[in-house]
C-alpha cells in the first residue's frame, strides 16, 4: 500500500518521561533491551509518526496556504492505567517535551524555506544523515507531480 510513500529514522536515545517518581506504563510487548530505542516515520505528505516505549504520536501538518502550516498533534498512551490521575504528571511532562522539540524545528525549517526561495541557493545538502530522508521526499514528490502532468496532457 505505502510502496515508496515514507521514510524515517531511528533514535537510540530516547529518555523515558520520569515525573514524580512515576513511568508511564510500557507496551507489554516492547523488548526491555529496546527500552531507548524509537522509531520515526514520515509518511507522505504530510503525517509524522512516532512510536516510543511508553507512548506513539501522530501528527498531521496541514497546509494553511503556501506560507504557512498548522501542525495536528496526537499523542497516545498505553492501556487506559495511563490516562489515570497517577500518571497525569507524566503525560504533562510528555507532551511539553515534544513541544519543545518540535518547537525548536520551526525556526530551523522557516530559515530553509526562506534560504530556498533565494536567487543565491545552489541546491544545498544538510548532512549525511537527514539527506536521505529529505531527497526521497523531493523524489516522490517530483515522480507524483509529473504524472500529473502526463495525465493532463
Amino acid at each position: 500500500m505505502f510502496g515508496d510513500s515514507f521514510a524515517g529514522q531511528g533514535s537510540l536515545a530516547y529518555n523515558l518521561s520520569d515525573t514524580a517518581g512515576t513511568q508511564l506504563p510500557v507496551f507489554p510487548s516492547w523488548p526491555r533491551d529496546k527500552i531507548r530505542h524509537a522509531e520515526y516515520v514520515a509518511c507522505f505528505p504530510n503525517v509524522l509518526l512516532g512510536i516510543q516505549a511508553d507512548h506513539a504520536f501522530a501528527m498531521v501538518v496541514e497546509p494553511k496556504s503556501s506560507g504557512m502550516s498548522v501542525e495536528h498533534l496526537r499523542i497516545f498512551y498505553v492501556g487506559d492505567e495511563a490516562i489515570s490521575d497517577r500518571y497525569a504528571d507524566c503525560r504533562a511532562a510528555t507532551l511539553e517535551s515534544w513541544r519543545v522539540v518540535f518547537g525548536e524545528d520551526i525556526s530551523a525549517v522557516e530559515g530553509m524555506q526562506m534560504g530556498r526561495q533565494s536567487p543565491g541557493f545552489g541546491g544545498g545538502a544538510f548532512s549525511p544523515e537527514m539527506d536521505l530522508p529529505t531527497h526521497f521526499f523531493q523524489k516522490w514528490l517530483a515522480t507524483r507531480v509529473k504524472t500529473a502532468l502526463e495525465n493532463i496532457e
